[in-house]
């Protein structure tokens, strides 16, 4: 990936738009990122990562701090980069989400963020963030972690890692190289042996339970699974003779009692015919009385014939009767309802008539309603217009109080600001004080002044008591930079408080002219409603009576319907009962013969009826007990009771043993059944734990080999084991720096340990090839450490670009280290880095004032207090 050309806006310490043209460096080459600490250095690269991937470079940038606090409220915050990967180019587009000022009116709005990647082959653009980092990781082929290490170098990571201790350089490697899925995988392996060791000794423990559960076995000191089932065949065929044995009485058992049964029928036989010898003499006597009553019942047939023919004619006539008395009833009754609706009438029309009146009484009282409610209108307009006046009095007390508060933190901080300005001038003079001071120490009567060139030095300056070093200086001076931009945005704040202020006061003043008192229109308007609510109530009382004056009409017309239904239903019932009258007969009567002759006939049916039931029930009486004689009769028992009694006494006592053989044989089967499935589960259990002991002998050995605890092996775990080999390809790549740089002086080593106790296998060392030892990095001098802890960056660089399928960054960035080397070590650095510039574009990060003068193309970052950072290209 070469990256053609950067454009940010309102980014970082970026206040306004700014393009950096890399394709002026060309395709390789080294190029200077410089400028004051703290400019926007280090941004350039942010904003790169930025586009790229979404995210920034350093571990404590987030996105939402990347809006520029100098940056115009109405500038956007965005990066765009165009870049080139294997001939084909691409163009990136990303702006953070936000809080900006609302464009009408107060407050802040969140700005959305905008993500996306354009083609330059005719592709549409893609604008979904998810789907343009998918894109971006395919094309270029490494994450964001992938491309930090690949194309940026931080001097002070890798320095951690040249002078780290072992525990400290596995977990700098764990995060270069994120090994921590095998540190995971080592962990999980033990947790999972151990929870195996727990549920095999739980099985164990199950295993012992169920052998001490058995009921007809003791198991020996060691128990045997064979010995188990032996004895339980033994049991096993004793169950099955005692079943035979019990079997054999149960059938003699049943034999007896069917000869019980033969006894006890022959008995019944003999008593059920002497009950029907009786019941049959009684049934004889029965059937002729009942005959008897029949001839009676035959020679009365035509009396009651008779009854029936008389009890219709009189159930005629008494209709006919009835008829003529509801007739009468009916005509009364539509007689005195034809008055009733006559009444009703004329209470009706004097209903309408007083409804009518008041009606047009309310009417009138209604006329004024219209004026009242344009007034009420009005006055809720007026009272709302005095209520805004109200709020934009409150607003104006806040913005006094914010105004006033704001002026004050003013005035705190230009204090503090003109102490530490006076302070770190006061320093600055100090400084050059000392410096001129130092000079004269150096002056000699007779030699020229290198400042003025006399040879006499008259009064040479004296060095101070206290000594103000450059450093201090600059931390003043940066101080007092900082200082001055939180006062320029203090100043800011309170004059927008101010003129926030000026604007609610003219407001205030324009909107209380011509406003009435709102307690009078608060009083007027509450009168108003009061009248409008009787308006409203008394509109609603002149529907109700409207309705009710058109159902009074309909009312009125039913009620006529009525009265002519009624007088037409009078006049037919009145003609009836005039026809009637002439034919009809006294009622109670008629009544009382037609009970009498009823009462005759339903006597004559029910004896009839009676005589008929029991005739049939006594001769069938008689046919089943003549039946049961016609067989042989058992005249006298021969001795039966008694066998009955010596056969149930017999029968009772084999009864109990069979009882009592049964129990003790239902025991012996419930603890043979108890025993058999303890059986079955031990013998499952025996075979499950020992395949479980088979398998957690492999996990366990394989746990203890990953985690470095297998006796008689190096105590290596597999994330050191994964760390070290990665570790050996970074060493490799690094010496070919290490040793251009050093002139074969030097040559880094993994040291290998032969200890077996202790866990080892990251320890870093150097060769030294001029006298042949083998030594700690540690002991390294400074330039010597920088040479070393650059080298391992690039070998990095190049192992995670290998271990990527050799994907080739075409652009590269140091960030500082150059500042502690001395001209020698610089130099050496400087040639290395060149070398390495000729496949590649090499931007060193820093704000050494030497490399200014060894690298002429540059990106020179300065900053404008109050307006934000600004970026220069010269090549």
């Amino acid at each position: 990936m070469r990256p053609l050309q950067l454009t940010i806006c309102a980014f970082g310490p970026y206040a306004r738009t700014q393009v950096i043209d890399f394709e002026r460096f060309g395709t390789g080459g080294l190029y200077l990122i410089t400028g004051d600490t703290g400019a926007g250095k280090t941004t350039i690269f942010d904003a790169l990562v930025y586009a790229l991937y979404g995210s920034v470079s350093g571990d404590v940038r987030e996105v939402n701090m990347l809006r520029s606090r100098y940056a115009d409220p109405k500038e956007q915050t965005y990066a765009e980069l165009v870049f080139q990967v294997r001939d084909q180019t691409y163009k990136v587009y990303r702006s953070p989400e936000y809080e900006r000022p609302k464009e009408r009116g107060t407050g802040f709005t969140k700005q959305k963020a905008v993500c996306e990647l354009a083609f330059f082959d005719g592709r549409a653009p893609l604008t979904k963030t998810a789907e343009v980092n998918e894109q971006i990781r395919q094309i270029i082929g490494l994450s964001r972690d992938q491309f930090k290490q690949v194309c940026l170098i931080s001097q002070n990571d890798f320095l951690k890692v040249l002078l780290a201790k072992t525990d400290e350089r596995t977990k700098i490697l764990r995060s270069l190289f994120k090994t921590e899925a095998f540190k995971k995988l080592q962990e999980r392996l033990n947790a999972q042996a151990n929870e195996k060791k727990s549920a095999l000794a739980a099985m164990e423990r199950s295993l012992a339970d169920k052998i001490g559960q058995l009921e007809t076995f003791t198991a020996d000191e060691v128990f045997e699974l064979e010995d188990l089932k032996h004895f339980l065949q033994i049991c096993h065929e004793r169950i099955g003779q005692q079943k035979a044995d019990l079997e054999k009485k149960q059938a003699a058992y049943n034999e007896d009692l069917v000869r019980l049964g033969a006894l006890g029928e022959q008995q019944k036989k003999r008593k059920a015919q002497q009950e029907a010898a009786c019941r049959l003499e009684e049934a004889k006597k029965k059937i002729a009385g009942l005959a008897k009553e029949k001839g009676r019942l035959d020679e009365q047939k035509e009396l009651y014939r008779k009854w029936i023919g008389e009890n219709s004619r009189l159930l005629e006539m008494a209709r006919q009767s009835r008829q003529y008395e509801e007739a009468k009833k009916q005509a009364a009754h539509y007689f005195a309802g034809m008055n009733d609706v006559k009444k009703s009438l004329d209470e009706l029309a004097g209903n309408m008539e007083k409804r009518s009146k008041a009606l047009e009484k309310m009417r009138a009282d209604l006329e004024n309603e219209a004026e009242l409610t344009a007034r009420r209108e009005q006055l809720l307009h007026e009272i709302e217009t005095v209520r805004q006046l109200e709020r934009l009095r409150k607003q104006l007390e806040t913005a006094r109080k914010n105004a006033v508060r704001q002026q004050e933190e003013y005035g705190r901080l230009r204090k503090a600001f003109v102490e530490l300005e006076h302070t770190f001038r006061q320093s600055r003079l100090s400084y050059l004080d000392d410096q001129a001071g130092v000079l004269a120490q150096l002056l000699e009567e007779g030699k020229p002044c290198p400042v003025c060139g006399s040879c006499t030095h008259p009064a040479p300056a004296a060095v101070s008591g206290h000594v103000v070093s450059k450093d201090d200086v600059d931390r003043l001076e940066r101080q007092v930079e900082q200082e001055r931009e939180v006062l320029q945005a203090q100043a800011n704040k309170a004059a927008l408080a101010l003129e926030e202020q000026d604007r609610l006061r003219r407001e205030v003043k324009e909107r209380s002219e011509n406003v009435q008192d709102g307690k009078v229109l608060e009083a007027e308007l509450d009168s108003i409603r009061k009248r409008l609510e009787r308006f409203s109530r008394l509109s609603g009382q002149i529907r109700k009576e409207e309705a009710l004056a058109v159902k009074d009409v309909a009312d009125k017309e039913r009620v006529r319907n009525d009265l002519q239904q009624v007088s037409m239903l009078y006049a037919q019932w009145k003609a009836k009962a005039e026809q009637l009258d002439k034919s009809a007969e006294d009622l109670d009567v008629l009544e009382k013969r037609i009970a009498k002759n009823q009462q005759r006939i339903s006597q004559h049916e029910n004896d009839a009826a009676l005589n008929a039931r029991e005739l049939a029930r006594y001769n069938a009486l008689k046919a089943q007990c003549e039946g049961m004689l016609g067989d042989e009769m058992i005249r006298d028992d021969d001795g039966l009771q008694e066998q009955i009694d010596r056969l149930t006494a017999h029968l009772d006592k084999k009864k109990a043993e069979i009882g009592c053989d049964k129990l003790a044989l239902s025991k012996e089967e419930y603890v043979y059944a108890h025993d058999r499935k303890l059986l079955e589960q031990i013998e499952a259990e025996q075979k499950e734990t020992e395949e479980f002991r088979t398998r957690l002998s492999e996990l366990n050995n394989l746990a203890e080999t990953l985690n470095g605890k297998l006796s008689g092996h190096a105590k290596i775990v597999l994330e050191s084991y994964v760390q070290a080999a990665y570790f050996d390809e970074v060493i490799d790549q690094a010496n070919v720096r290490f040793m251009q740089m050093s002139q074969g002086h030097y040559e880094l080593i993994r040291l290998q340990s032969g200890n077996k106790v202790s866990q080892t296998g990251l320890d870093l060392g150097v060769v030294d090839h001029y006298n042949g030892s083998v030594r700690s990095v540690r002991s390294l001098s400074g330039g010597e450490s920088f040479e070393a802890s650059l080298s391992l960056a690039l070998g990095l660089a190049d192992t995670v670009s290998a271990m990527h399928g050799g994907i080739s960054c075409d652009t590269m960035f140091i960030d500082e280290g150059f500042g502690t080397l001395d001209e020698e070590t610089l130099s050496h650095a400087i040639d290395m880095l060149a070398q390495l510039a000729a496949h590649k574009s090499i931007g060193i990060i820093s704000h050494v004032s030497s490399l200014k003068e060894r690298i002429d193309a540059q990106i020179v970052v300065r900053r404008k207090p109050g307006e934000g950072a600004l970026a220069k290209v010269i090549v």
